[in-house]
């Protein structure tokens, strides 16, 4: 299997040349630390040049904190827009897909089926452009949140993301998953299982089962024997995003995952 990271905390020209360097064949372009507004027509054409030379695959990760549940439609119209922008940037960069969290509810958790509702119709929109310019879009898995507060994110199930895509009639409707995530929620391989057929992304980081930690592989408590024999099995041809932060816990990381597909060989 390929092995790819995030564009975290280098900035994605730099990030090319680190994947390069030590042996990554990947990197997911963050615009949260990036913003979409930093890349100018000569950056975006440095980046292109940059990935053919180096055989680095790219793809684009939109802002976490973008809410397509918003429920002031002003703001959500606002979302769009910039929604707009990131598919015509992954399509400029030759992105091989773009990820999207799918937002959050913010209030009582019985009223979490409204903004379940206002998520459902701003993908479906966006998938009309994602056709046009021939880019999937990734759905990300998250993890899920205490019940006794009132923060609550959309797609934190396995059951939420099915009618979600049973819904959507477009074949650019993806899945990104995130293994640390769903170590949080109903398990990696369950979610492997569910999701396999729409694959095209995973995000790989460690924690203990009860929040997100991003932490190195090995770290944490994540059976990465079983989940990467369940990869395998599926989806070769995936990258493995390393999600983590620490350029040392990147490569290390990369090494502790390439033994352990070795030795499932």
């Amino acid at each position: 299997m390929k092995m790819g990271l995030m564009s975290l905390p280098r900035t994605p020209e730099e990030s090319i040349l680190f994947a390069k360097e030590n042996g990554f064949n990947h990197v997911e372009v963050d615009l949260f630390k990036h913003p979409l507004e930093r890349f100018s027509t000569e950056r975006i054409k440095k980046i292109v040049k940059l990935s053919e030379e180096n055989q680095v695959s790219l793809s684009v990760h939109t802002p976490y904190s973008m809410n397509p549940a918003e429920r002031f439609s002003t703001i959500r119209e606002a979302y769009k827009l910039y929604f707009l922008k990131a598919i015509e940037f992954t399509s400029a960069i030759n992105g091989k897909w773009l990820t999207i969290h799918l937002g959050y509810h913010i209030g009582f958790p019985r009223d979490k089926f409204k903004a379940f509702k206002r998520t459902k119709q701003f993908i479906e929109e966006m998938l009309v452009h994602c056709d046009k310019k021939k880019v999937p879009l990734a759905i990300e898995n998250v993890n899920p949140m205490p019940m006794n507060g009132e923060l609550f994110y959309i797609g934190d199930s396995i059951a939420e993301l099915k009618e979600l895509f049973e819904s959507w009639n477009s074949e650019y409707a993806k899945f990104c998953l995130d293994i640390g995530h769903a170590h949080t929620a109903e398990g990696v391989v369950q979610y492997v299982n569910a999701f396999k057929d729409k694959l095209v992304g995973i995000h790989v980081h460690d924690n203990h089962g009860e929040q997100d930690e991003h932490l190195g592989v090995g770290e944490g408590n994540i059976d990465w024997k079983t989940v990467l024999h369940s990869l395998k099995k599926v989806k070769n041809d995936v990258p493995l995003n390393l999600e983590i932060y620490d350029d040392k816990l990147k490569i290390k990381s990369k090494n502790i995952i390439e033994k352990i597909l070795e030795e499932t060989e």
